[in-house]
C-alpha cells in the first residue's frame, strides 16, 4: 500500500509538472495527493507494517515481546493512520474522491480493529480471539486492494497516469 501511495504522489506530480488540463477533478486528485503526503499516510503506513511484522510470522519470539511491541507501538500507529484518514477526509469536497477515500477509512479502522483485539487477545490468552484479529487483519487488507483499484481507476478516468 505505502507503494502504492508514492505512486499516486508521483503520478500527480508528473502531471503538474506536465501542465496538462486542468479540469476541476483532476485539481481535487492532485490537492488529495498532496494531503496524502502533507498528512505523511506513507510513513505510517509503513511504520506501522513495520512494527506489526517485527513480532508476527516468521519474527514471532514470546506472547510478552509481540504483546509490548503491539501494545506500545503499532497500536498507536493504527491509531495515528486511522486518525489522519478520518483527518484528512475533512479536506476533500469531491464526493466521487471521498467515495474511494472512505475505503481507505474501512481499511485503517479495520486494522486498528484488529490491533486492539489482537492485544486482547493477548492479554486474555485467548486464542480465539487471535483467529478473529487475524481475520480482521485479512479484511483490512482486503479494503487496502479495493482501494488501490478504485484510486487507480479515478486516476486513469481523469487521464493522469500511475508510475510504476
Amino acid at each position: 500500500m505505502k507503494k502504492f501511495l508514492f505512486l499516486l504522489v508521483i503520478t500527480v506530480l508528473s502531471f503538474c509538472l506536465t501542465g496538462c488540463g486542468n479540469s476541476k477533478k483532476q485539481d481535487e486528485l492532485i490537492e488529495y495527493s498532496n494531503n496524502i503526503t502533507k498528512y505523511n499516510l506513507e510513513r505510517t503506513e509503513d511504520d506501522f507494517n513495520k512494527s506489526y511484522k517485527s513480532v508476527t510470522g516468521e519474527n514471532y519470539v514470546d506472547d510478552i515481546t509481540t504483546y509490548t511491541e503491539l501494545s506500545e507501538k503499532t497500536v498507536i500507529l493504527a491509531r495515528q493512520l486511522s486518525d489522519t484518514a478520518l483527518e484528512l477526509s475533512k479536506q476533500i469536497t469531491d464526493e466521487e474522491i471521498m467515495e474511494v477515500h472512505r475505503i481507505y477509512i474501512n481499511y485503517a479502522s479495520k486494522q486498528l480493529n484488529a490491533i486492539t483485539l489482537m492485544i486482547s487477545a493477548i492479554e486474555n490468552q485467548d486464542y480465539a480471539l487471535v483467529s478473529d484479529a487475524n481475520e480482521r487483519l485479512n479484511e483490512a487488507n482486503n479494503y487496502a486492494l479495493d482501494y488501490k483499484r478504485e484510486i487507480s481507476k479515478l486516476v486513469e478516468k481523469y487521464d493522469l497516469e500511475l508510475i510504476d
